[in-house]
């Protein structure tokens, strides 16, 4: 059990044992939101970046929320997302019943453990005693940085005594679903990063072409393939030499990846140079590259300057005939 835990559980198992903040509320406990708690704006925050409110429930919380009413021999279980004014099931076990009493463990952010809600003053006039939710016992799920976002509760529809072997497995239980709700969020939020990285690297002027440490594409922009002639199915897992790097380089380009493989240096990494191409044609196209590396791979970005060598060639050509000796 988390600190002092044992010692709430006591203070929750006797009558007027319920936290001040919620005392004397009644029937509305848990839906006022008396401490500020529930309409708090960064827990809200906190709960939406989850995405887990529109859908659900999920088959990893469901099996939680299984596991947690098959070893206590309850008759249901439910692990719910709190928000201002909703509860959302994202798993359950057994049946439910309208109303529970997950929105008082949100609003006390503390452990509750009632054993006969009919006889107990803090929760006796609560709507969900009408729905037979006679026994409860339910820890809050917090996000990474402690925000309540829900509870994990189970319910019984007869009085009983809950066990310490008991509290402690749902407790744990508890913690999986918190931990299975803070990878989902990584997850979202990953996704959501790797989404937008994507639509600015599908936007920018210069091609971006992406290979890991073996030289194999593993990204391909719509202007690498405007460059290339080749579209980013073909590309990627395609080795980059034998795609756009003229066959005179290939070899130095094996030789600067097996020097680095071996704890050598990049000549090219972090800085702008100008280099010779191809297309799927064949035909030699001048680029400038900035080369990045990541722990992965590779990023290159290029840019073609064919206008920049003919203005180059046209100049050079100028000079040349302004050297020439009149007749």
């Amino acid at each position: 059990m988390t600190r002092g835990l044992r010692d709430e559980f006591r203070v929750l198992a006797q009558p007027g044992g319920f936290p001040a903040e919620a005392e004397g509320v009644g029937a509305t406990v848990g839906t006022t939101g008396a401490d500020g708690r529930l309409s708090d704006a960064v827990r809200l925050l906190r709960l939406r970046a989850t995405g887990m409110l529109h859908e659900g429930p999920y088959p990893s919380l469901d099996r939680l929320a299984r596991t947690a009413a098959h070893q206590v021999r309850a008759s249901s279980a439910v692990v719910s997302l709190v928000g201002a004014d909703r509860r959302t099931v994202a798993g359950q076990s057994g049946p439910l019943p309208e109303r529970t009493f997950c929105l008082i463990v949100v609003d006390t952010d503390a452990p509750l453990l009632i054993c006969d809600a009919r006889a107990d003053e803090r929760v006796a006039r609560h709507p969900a005693v009408a729905e037979d939710v006679i026994a409860y016992a339910g820890f809050p799920v917090r996000s990474p940085d402690g925000y309540p976002l829900g509870a994990f509760g189970v319910l019984d529809d007869r009085p009983r005594d809950w066990e310490p072997r008991e509290l402690l497995l749902i407790e744990d239980l508890a913690a999986a679903a918190e931990t299975e709700i803070a990878l989902r969020t990584s997850e979202r939020e990953l996704a959501a990063t790797t989404r937008g990285l994507r639509h600015l690297l599908d936007n920018v002027p210069d091609a971006h072409v992406a290979v890991d440490t073996y030289g194999v594409v593993t990204g391909w922009s719509p202007a690498a393939e405007h460059l290339f002639g080749y579209s980013a199915i073909e590309a990627v897992g395609c080795a980059v030499a034998d795609l756009i790097i003229p066959e005179r380089f290939v070899a130095a380009h094996a030789a600067g990846l097996a020097r680095m493989h071996s704890g050598g240096v990049s000549t090219l990494v972090g800085n702008r140079v100008e280099l010779t191409a191809r297309n799927r044609h064949g035909a030699e196209v001048p680029v400038e590259m900035s080369l990045l590396r990541t722990e992965g791979g590779f990023h290159a970005f290029l840019r073609d300057i064919s206008d920049r060598e003919a203005g180059r060639r046209e100049l050079e050509q100028e000079r040349a005939r302004r050297a020439l000796p009149y007749p």
